[in-house]
């Protein structure tokens, strides 16, 4: 029972989606006047584990068409941070949430000062961008409405809600015409919600069981799931007709991505194997057969899809304190994984872009860069 519980706190929706423009219908939602055509690659996460942290510490230079050549070594964009929690990336700058410090925090991708968005926030977990605005879920407590899906403008520091008196949202997606999230546990409402970013009233899309979520956005389609079971579902943004996609035997799905024609996902694995047997797994976005593209992993989680590869993070070994982290990647089309990175603090969330890996480790508080 033990490791069961502790899998409902690392569980995630982790830590990574690829959260696309939505291409709706004209007519049914119009756009925010807010946000423009452009898509940005978007990293979720929703729960972790860590240390606390101390001063934010940030290192580094470099432009915003490119930062220097790591080589093999990460690179150090921030330090002290309290349980970084999920991360997100757009073309200057990266993003995450400190789950323990309340916070909201971004720096330059390349290295410079850290900047504090928000502060004071109960239990930030999810994160979200879209051309203008940085999204985030407060958790607050599991069995009280005291969670909220909040956002800022990227250039200010005002806080806005988007929804209130949320039970434990977790996972986070936006397009800048619609925030999605995922409410838990059922009992207390959960389920797939959708509210305007303009403002209105949020609007349950589909019920949900789960106590941690995973959610993705693709063309007018939401695609996620929960820990409950390694089911995908596909629900129209819109709203209409749930439809599961795949089905499997692990305990629960910790984060998603998508990519033109597919959509691949984290399983954590199994409770008897202390979450060792972890797979990242592909399946198309129309539905079909699900095939596993790598196995054996130590507890998967934040995933990403850039330039025909997936990457994704390993916690490591069961337990807050791990250092057996690691960050991996594998062909689209299936082959050897490759270890990019080990001996990381338990990380968490995972963003790409062409030409850098960017990823948050719970335990030592830190957030890190690594060139392709």
């Amino acid at each position: 029972m033990a490791s069961q519980r502790f899998l409902v706190l690392i569980l995630a929706t982790n830590a990574a989606l690829v959260a696309t423009q939505c291409h709706g219908e004209e007519g049914e939602r119009s756009r925010s006047p807010s946000s423009n055509s452009s898509a940005e690659t978007n990293v979720v996460a929703s729960t972790g584990a860590g240390a606390s942290g101390g001063s934010s510490t940030a290192v580094g230079g470099g432009g915003a068409m490119g930062c220097p050549d790591s080589g093999t070594t990460p690179v150090m964009i921030a330090s002290g941070q309290s349980r970084p929690n999920a991360i997100a990336i757009d073309e200057t700058d990266v993003y995450w949430t400190n789950r323990d410090g309340g916070t909201v925090m971004k720096a330059p991708k390349c290295g410079g000062p850290v900047t504090e968005l928000a502060s004071a926030q109960d239990t930030p977990t999810a994160l979200a961008l879209d051309a203008t605005n940085v999204y985030w879920t407060t958790e607050g407590g599991f069995s009280e409405a005291t969670g909220a899906v909040q956002w800022t403008p990227k250039s200010m520091t005002s806080v806005t809600p988007l929804a209130s008196d949320q039970f434990a949202p977790q996972a986070l997606a936006a397009d800048g015409v619609d925030a999605f999230w995922i409410n838990a546990p059922v009992e207390y409402g959960g389920g797939l919600w959708r509210v305007p970013i303009a403002g209105g009233a949020a609007v349950q899309l589909a019920p949900a069981e789960g106590t941690s979520a995973a959610l993705a956005l693709s063309g007018a389609t939401v695609y996620w799931a929960t820990n409950q079971s390694d089911d995908v579902k596909a629900t129209p943004q819109a709203g209409g007709a749930t439809i599961t996609l795949s089905t499997g035997p692990g305990t629960g799905v910790t984060a998603l991505a998508t990519d033109a024609s597919s959509i691949y996902w984290c399983s954590a694995g199994t409770p008897t194997l202390s979450y060792q047997d972890g797979s990242i797994m592909k399946a198309p976005l129309a539905g079909g057969t699900a095939v596993a593209l790598a196995s054996n992993q130590a507890i998967p989680h934040g995933i990403a899809v850039e330039d025909e590869h997936v990457y994704w993070v390993n916690h490591g070994s069961v337990g807050y304190n791990s250092t057996s982290g690691s960050v991996m990647k594998v062909s689209t089309l299936g082959g050897a994984a490759t270890t990019l990175a080990s001996s990381q603090g338990a990380p968490r969330a995972i963003a790409v872009d062409a030409t850098d890996i960017f990823w948050v480790n719970t335990f030592e508080g830190t957030v890190l860069r690594l060139s392709k």
